[in-house]
């Protein structure tokens, strides 16, 4: 038996043809709504576009734009022929130069066929992207010139189970990643399992700002819903940025009741959304929000909740949530209508045995982390010690996944390296530890930082602030600590001084931050400047950034006692 999400979209869209399939909010408050046979009549009509092309199934075609209104369906148009849509972020740097490159060097390196964008963008890339093999075309030069209201089953290309649906990369500035292979098999079982997770309902509404080049945009609040028949309600993350009120006008309008958000969202809506626009609305209809994407604070729902009660907003909503590309989507959830599962734990028996010691909430020298949930259906989890044995509850080590929407290839069809796996086990890169099956992430193993959702490099960080004078050659470490006033992640950079002078330092300072914002476009919270021999490194010479991470939470640490003891009676 054949599995494919796009063709139990078309299954709702033979059954229910008028029903509410995709609303676009633009950022003029304009609104497009498509019923299921008008949006796979409009996907079909850029299917014959790419077709006309000379697109072919198998290609990797790039898909470029921040239009909602011809991005989902173009990359629905793309899976119906077999070809493989791969969804880019816009650049956010200022920095154009550089973005291109690295555009060129991920069209060099997967040799993509097409790159599908808008005419402004393809002005500016065309310079930077030239091959033989390859074409860049404009939303303009391939709308589509039909309109097609029958023959969209037979039209379909035919698969397996094992072949590709779509390529997915990842987001922010993390060099040139490999695209993961999503087969269609690992789709189809995880957009339902994930309903089902969820409890989704006939009448349920999806109402979503996250982009759709992340699979958590992609996946939970596009191809989830529409699989399985009920409506989705998108706008752009900059439509969300500029007025995040957006999202509350959606869901009164259209009785949204389910989301899926970054833990960043909850305290920057609670922040910015006033009360002068939140008159006439409801938020009733919201029966979950899913948590996901980025280390979940015990401070952020709540803030939220206590923010928006007084407009409908319930207790359970918030879900807390693991879940990575690797597997799709989800690896954990928690169960509906539970409340949020955290404990406060002993840094010091975190840093030093790798143990999750409860301790009492507030006491000195802690911090409380949020449970994710249970495994989805169909994934096992498992925490590992660095030598790949299985640790027990409470151990903390590397968290393994294995399962049926496992992703495992890369492309252009490589399989991961052995060294990503323990025992068939995906190596996560995370954190974390069990109790009676609940998962709680404590940090990461890998060194990415991820602040707002976004994905931060620190060896380009690291790269970028290296030439300021004054910082000792090889002695400067960027690092992610938790920002509870956001609700994310903040950029530190810790660095050696040649000379301790406090002019300097405030050269170095002023330089580095705006070096970094200018090249990588993030801000640097704090730059720190520490004694010759602070930084760690491996004896191979190479930074560690986990050791110097937790010897600087362990300063941080130790100052919140001194406080805790001056403050004591």
């Amino acid at each position: 038996m054949a599995y494919s999400v796009i063709t139990q979209i078309l299954k709702h869209a033979t059954s229910a043809p008028g029903a509410e399939a995709l609303t676009i909010v633009e950022q003029s408050g304009h609104e497009t709504t498509l019923n299921y046979q008008e949006l796979l009549n409009e996907s079909r009509g850029w299917a014959d576009s790419l077709i006309r092309l000379g697109a072919e199934k198998g290609d990797l075609v790039f898909l470029l734009m921040d239009d909602l209104n011809q991005l989902a369906p173009l990359f629905l148009g793309t899976t119906m022929l077999g070809a493989l849509p791969a969804i880019l972020p816009l650049a956010v740097t200022s920095n154009s130069q550089a973005a291109h490159m690295a555009l060129r060097d991920r069209f060099k390196l997967n040799n993509a066929r097409f790159l599908v964008t808008t005419p402004k963008l393809k002005e500016s890339l065309v310079p930077y992207i030239k091959t033989n093999n390859s074409k860049i075309v404009t939303t303009e030069d391939i709308a589509p010139q039909n309109t097609f209201q029958s023959d969209i089953k037979s039209f379909i290309a035919e698969h397996n189970n094992e072949e590709t649906a779509f390529v997915q990369y990842s987001s922010g500035t993390t060099g040139v990643p490999k695209g993961l292979m999503v087969t269609q098999y690992a789709l189809f079982q995880q957009v339902n399992r994930y309903a089902k997770a969820i409890d989704l309902q006939p009448d349920d509404v999806s109402v979503s700002w996250s982009p759709l080049y992340h699979d958590q945009g992609l996946v939970s609040n596009l191809l989830m819903p529409l699989s399985q028949g009920i409506h989705s309600v998108l706008m752009s993350p900059r439509t969300w940025l500029r007025k995040p009120v957006t999202f509350f006008q959606a869901v009164d309008r259209h009785r949204g009741s389910i989301s899926r958000w970054p833990n960043f969202g909850f305290l920057y809506m609670a922040s910015r959304v006033t009360d002068e626009q939140m008159d006439d609305l409801s938020l009733k209809s919201l029966r979950l929000i899913a948590n996901s994407g980025e280390p979940i604070t015990p401070d952020a729902w709540l803030s939220f909740r206590r923010r928006f009660e007084a407009f409908g907003m319930q207790e359970n909503v918030m879900n807390g949530s693991f879940g990575m590309a690797e597997n799709c989507l989800c690896v954990a959830i928690s169960p509906l209508k539970t409340p949020l599962r955290q404990e406060t734990l002993s840094m010091q028996a975190i840093n030093e045995n790798g143990i999750a010691k409860p301790q009492q909430k507030k006491s000195a020298g802690s911090q409380t982390f949020v449970s994710c949930g249970k495994a989805l259906e169909g994934t096992t989890i498992r925490i590992f010690d660095e030598n790949g044995q299985v640790r027990p509850d409470r151990f903390i080590g590397e968290i393994g996944i294995k399962g049926d929407c496992l992703i495992t290839r890369s492309y252009p069809d490589q399989n991961l390296p052995q060294s990503a796996f323990y025992n068939g086990f995906y190596r996560t890169g995370d954190m974390g530890y069990l109790v009676d099956g609940w998962l709680t992430v404590t940090g990461r193993k890998k060194d990415i930082i991820i602040i707002g959702g976004n994905n931060i490099n620190p060896e380009h960080v690291e790269r970028s602030a290296a030439a300021i004078s004054g910082i000792k050659a090889g002695r400067l470490v960027a690092l992610g600590l938790p920002d509870a006033q956001l609700g994310t992640e903040k950029l530190i950079v810790v660095c050696e001084l040649n000379d301790n002078n406090n002019d300097i330092k405030i050269r170095v300072q002023r330089e580095l931050q705006e070096k970094v914002q200018r090249e990588i476009s993030v801000w640097v919270k704090q730059v720190l400047f520490r004694e010759k021999g602070w930084i760690e490194k491996t004896t191979s010479g190479k930074l560690s950034r986990n050791r110097s991470r937790n010897k600087l939470l362990g300063e941080i640490s130790e100052a919140s006692k001194a406080v805790f003891a001056s403050n004591s009676p």
